[in-house]
């Protein structure tokens, strides 16, 4: 944008319909790779009711990544697109709510279902 002549002092961003850190959880491997990248990160997550998962705060991530780029403005309109399946599809909740659909009567042990969680199905499961 700076190319084509715009001034970070005069550009808004707002963040519209996203995930929210309460819907969004992730596993231990996704946590490493932003700890890795700056070890600032872990500010981002949240604890889990799950071993081994953490709770992403997208959100926040992307208004400090805004800010870092020296963009002043930013708006955030604090929607969630996985709690309001009456205005906004959600790729994670059609997901989770299909897989629920499929294997609900699946009884798998602990390292089962943290596979069947990040999509990688053990054979035994399948």
């Amino acid at each position: 944008m700076e190319r084509l002549g715009a001034n970070r002092n005069r550009i808004s961003v707002a963040l519209g319909p996203t995930i929210r850190q309460q819907n969004y959880e992730v596993g231990a491997e996704f946590v490493e790779r932003f700890v890795t990248v700056d070890r600032a990160n872990i500010r981002f997550f949240a604890a889990s009711q799950r071993d081994g998962h953490a709770m992403f705060d997208l959100p926040s991530y992307i208004a400090e990544r805004i800010r870092q780029a020296g963009i002043a403005q930013f708006e955030d309109l604090g929607l969630c697109t996985y709690a309001d399946p009456s205005r906004f599809f959600s790729y994670r909740r059609t997901t989770l709510a299909r897989r629920a659909r499929l294997w609900p009567a699946r009884q798998c042990d602990r390292a089962c279902r943290v596979m069947f969680a990040t999509g990688l199905f053990p054979r035994a499961c399948r």
